[in-house]
């Protein structure tokens, strides 16, 4: 098998999108059909231009935030973890928009050394 990141997605999307069907993309590039379903449907391959674009967008979002609340794990100073939880905050508003969600309403828990804060987002 070929690694994921040495994986050309957008050719196999453009390829998928020209009728080629996941079993013979999957023989040309050494990945799993069920792999390729996976990505096609997390990336919205099939649908409106509208709705690839709503599904890369969410899917962006979720990593930056998946990203944003590694970093909270690391050894922060103040400004940095106020910096780090805005930002979450706002990917956590997009995504929640994008999900067709109302968004807001959410708390991050923060805890800094021994003391724990929660910040409403």
């Amino acid at each position: 098998m070929v690694r994921r990141e040495d994986i050309p997605w957008e050719e196999l999307q453009r390829l998928n999108a020209q009728g080629w069907s996941y079993r013979r993309l999957a023989e040309k590039y050494g990945v799993s059909s069920s792999a390729i379903g996976r990505r096609a449907v997390l990336e919205g391959w099939h649908g409106t231009n509208d709705q690839r674009a709503n599904a890369h967008l969410r899917n962006l979002a979720a990593r930056l935030r998946r990203q944003a609340e590694q970093r909270l794990t690391e050894d922060l100073d103040t400004r940095e973890i106020k910096e780090l939880t805005a930002v979450l905050r706002e990917l956590m508003n997009l995504q929640q928009t994008l999900e067709g969600q109302q968004p807001g309403g959410g708390v991050v828990r923060v805890e800094l050394a021994e003391e724990t804060e929660d910040w409403s987002l």
